[in-house]
């Protein structure tokens, strides 16, 4: 409910700030404070990190950001039928932070060890 209501007041301003569609993109990839603290209430008795899965929210909502920035106006540009510059560097650069920012997490959560609530008898 509170990306919604906030994407909704947010939303009007996109005519005076442009970075207001790439803001909406990065709310609506993290899915808002409360989706997070009920996957947090249904984590806590698995053995899964709760950290890895709120760093990975976070760099969700990042990258959703900056696929906003760099292709609404590729988007723009194609429906306009406008003539079409694209950076390869930027492009470039960031598929490499999608597989970087993929591969650290992937190691992170492999070497992070699994948390119980269960105690081993002594």
């Amino acid at each position: 409910m509170e990306f919604s209501n906030g994407s909704a007041y947010i939303a009007p301003y996109y005519f005076e700030y442009p970075q207001v569609l790439a803001i909406l993109s990065a709310i609506l990839a993290f899915g808002g404070f409360c989706v997070f603290f009920q996957s947090a209430h249904i984590l806590s008795g698995t053995p899964l990190s709760l950290g890895v899965y709120l760093t990975s929210k976070i760099v969700q909502a990042i990258f959703a950001y900056l696929l906003t920035v760099i292709l609404y106006p590729v988007y723009m540009n194609i429906t306009t039928a406008s003539n079409l510059a694209i950076n390869y560097n930027i492009v470039a650069i960031t598929i490499l932070l999608f597989v970087i920012i993929g591969m650290t997490l992937k190691i992170i959560s492999v070497k992070l060890p699994l948390k119980t609530n269960h105690q081993l008898p002594v």
